[in-house]
């Protein structure tokens, strides 16, 4: 339909630019040590990273995007395979490393459950929901701020929380996760701009992957408790062998 070729072609335009940040960062740094040196110095671990990761996930992105397409019309099926939520978490973390250090912001990770496993779409669990979540984290953090993250088995599903102590998220905003269209983009805490996408792109995808996502904000400090916005994500525990392998699902 035409709705979900707008989500998808506004899925791929939000993700794509997270992309190209990352390959900007690596130029930026390259040229920067370029006009100090003067010289053929090796390039630096991180920017040769970011070049890396950037230009892997541009593809990868793009051929998400065309697999979606091909669900939506028939041609294929969403499938799932087995993965570890630990594991997803821990690569989101590390690709938002240059996020983190810019800010100086510190992200905790704990869980009740040191392997937690689900048959999902990697994926889109990962780009479309964890690292739009956590960058939102990110954007809306002060500088030298905490993000906590945690992952809790329940019964029949498990649950990972994602805690922000920044600016808190306007009602529209909120109400974004629950189903509405309403696009409104927030500057960051540090003027980072964005398109306003993030929460219509999560909640077509959760929806997509038959996950729930839920958030409540603090806009106000309020008996001790500071301002900020959490995020929970629930996942089924489903036995693997009701699930077919996935498609390429690679990030």
């Amino acid at each position: 339909s035409e709705h979900c070729a707008k989500i998808l072609l506004s899925s791929l335009i939000h993700d794509m630019n997270n992309s190209l940040s990352l390959i900007k960062f690596a130029e930026e740094m390259i040229s920067d040590l370029s006009d100090k040196t003067k010289s053929e110095k090796p390039l630096p671990p991180v920017a040769v990273n970011a070049l890396s990761r950037g230009i892997e996930k541009a593809f990868v992105l793009v051929k998400q995007v065309q697999d979606m397409q091909n669900i939506r019309s028939g041609k294929a099926k969403l499938k799932r395979e087995e993965c570890s939520l630990n594991d997803l978490i821990l690569e989101t973390i590390e690709a938002m490393g240059m996020m983190t250090q810019a800010k100086k912001i510190q992200i905790k990770f704990t869980w009740d459950e040191p392997r937690a496993l689900v048959q999902t779409n990697p994926g889109i669990l990962k780009i479309n929901i964890l690292e739009n979540i956590i960058t939102n984290a990110i954007k809306f953090s002060y500088v030298g701020g905490e993000i906590r993250i945690h992952l809790l088995r329940l019964q029949g599903f498990y649950r990972i929380t994602i805690r922000d102590f920044g600016v808190g998220m306007k009602t529209p905003d909120h109400l974004s996760v629950d189903g509405t269209t309403r696009v409104q983009s927030t500057l960051g805490t540090q003027g980072e701009i964005g398109a306003g996408l993030g929460m219509i792109i999560m909640k077509y995808f959760s929806d997509f992957i038959a996950i729930e996502v839920k958030s409540r904000s603090w806009l106000e400090a309020k008996d001790g408790e500071p301002t900020g916005t959490e995020f929970s994500i629930e996942i089924p525990i489903v036995p693997a062998s009701s699930q077919p392998v996935s498609l390429d699902s690679r990030i």
